[in-house]
């Protein structure tokens, strides 16, 4: 996966809530940019995973993907998973 593309979703406004897909097939969910630390220009991005706890650095270039949630309508309140 491309750096730039990994940093444009987290500093997207406004953000889209999203997963970062592991090569494993593992994902994390990323529900708030601040959840993320990726400076411009580097390859390991800090992830703080809500469901999980902990903190998770990872070589972006490694990562499989990104699949953004759906989007919900304006004033809809999204429903949680029970992974949330």
């Amino acid at each position: 996966m491309r750096t730039e593309d990994l940093y444009e979703a987290i500093h997207a406004s406004p953000f889209q809530p999203f997963s970062v897909i592991l090569p494993s097939g593992e994902w994390i969910h990323l529900h708030h940019p601040e959840f993320a630390a990726l400076p411009k220009g580097k390859r390991s991005v800090t992830i703080y995973p809500r469901e999980r706890g902990g903190v998770r650095v990872l070589d972006v270039a490694m990562l499989a993907g990104i699949e953004y949630d759906e989007p919900a309508a304006a004033g809809q309140v999204r429903e949680q998973s029970a992974e949330d």
